[in-house]
């Protein structure tokens, strides 16, 4: 059997199934030189992926064959035809799946994660030149863990789906809730999980395997270590998983780390990011028997939505019995912000 990552055709798709992900997407250029086509749009069209296309990928699970390189180095490549002889500067590798907003290619040195998503079916062969090798940054791949970015996570629900789709699914329930009730327990446990104790668990670690679990148990540890983390100030920060999709998301739950005065209440904020209207953070002020809520959000929300959250927190204040208010406001920076400055220090989107 050949070596599925030996040269082959760059950039020619196979059939097979599998998770293929297509919205925002970087696509397969037909031709080289093909030209968007007209009319006006707001968004930019499609990064067109064809020869010379440079992309930069992380490297996740370094194999045996990575000559010393280590979880986390950052390389530019370059998609380049088939070479004539192998060298050190070409790298060829195999899609396996797209995971957010990146997608994982097996390479001879491990697994690369492109920090682009492509609409390329699994199976797709590519072929890279190296540009550029960076060591990962001290403590970058931590803080961007803490942050949000469940690479780890991501891929190993993806090997479990194939190795043991029963742990996967076990472990994808709470991640998934389907009512306000639901996502309230779905984030008790898993600040109860994450933060005290272990997860997700020896049955799941066994069924991934060593490196990815060691992967995961990393970023866990991540997690907590930003919640303790001085340069957040005066909160605490909480990130929390959920499935939005086919891709993990984070829940932001910031507390203060202070016992407040029981007068002024106890202030919180929730944050989560929307594929429609982007960041919305939910900045709460709990007072005994009264719940005051305003939804920032850097996008005005359309008033029927508007309406239908209304309705939503009415509910929850009759069901808990307490009384309370809630509006809106659009800002181009949130009130509560303490993951601000790690951003900026590591150069992380989120």
């Amino acid at each position: 059997m050949a070596d599925p990552l030996s040269f082959g055709v760059p950039i020619a798709p196979v059939g097979g199934a599998g998770r293929v992900y297509s919205a925002g997407a970087v696509s397969p250029a037909q031709q080289q030189n093909q030209q968007a086509g007209g009319g006006n749009s707001q968004a930019d069209p499609p990064t067109q992926l064809a020869l010379g296309t440079t992309l930069e990928a992380i490297l996740r699970t370094p194999s045996a064959a990575a000559m010393g390189l280590a979880a986390g180095t950052h390389l530019m490549l370059r998609v380049v035809a088939v070479p004539t002889t192998e060298t050190d500067d070409v790298l060829a590798g195999m899609v396996l799946d797209a995971v957010g907003n990146e997608t994982l290619v097996a390479t001879p040195i491990g697994i690369l994660a492109l920090q682009k998503r492509l609409a390329v079916p699994p199976g797709t062969k590519l072929v890279f030149e190296k540009i550029r090798v960076m060591a990962p940054q001290a403590g970058a791949e931590d803080i961007a863990a803490g942050i949000g970015e469940f690479s780890a996570l991501d891929e190993a629900l993806l090997l479990l789906e194939t190795a043991s789709p029963a742990i996967a699914d076990q472990i994808k329930q709470p991640l998934m809730p389907a009512t306000g009730p639901d996502l309230a327990g779905s984030l008790l446990f898993l600040w109860g999980v994450l933060y005290q104790g272990v997860w997700p668990g020896l049955a799941a670690g066994a069924a991934m395997g060593l490196k990815p679990s060691q992967r995961v148990n990393r970023d866990i540890a991540a997690l907590r270590k930003l919640s303790l983390d001085p340069r957040t100030a005066d909160w605490a920060c909480y990130t929390l998983p959920f499935l939005f999709g086919k891709s993990l998301k984070p829940i932001r739950l910031y507390v203060p780390r202070r016992k407040p005065n029981t007068d002024d209440g106890t202030r919180f904020a929730v944050e989560v990011e929307l594929s429609v209207h982007g960041p919305v953070q939910l900045d709460g002020l709990l007072r005994p028997g009264r719940l005051i809520l305003v939804v920032r959000s850097h996008v005005a929300i359309p008033p029927g939505l508007k309406q239908e959250l209304k309705t939503v927190f009415q509910n929850a204040l009759n069901r808990s019995g307490l009384a309370g208010d809630i509006s809106f406001a659009q800002a181009r920076q949130f009130l509560i912000s303490p993951l601000d400055g790690l951003r900026k220090h590591v150069e992380i989107s989120v």
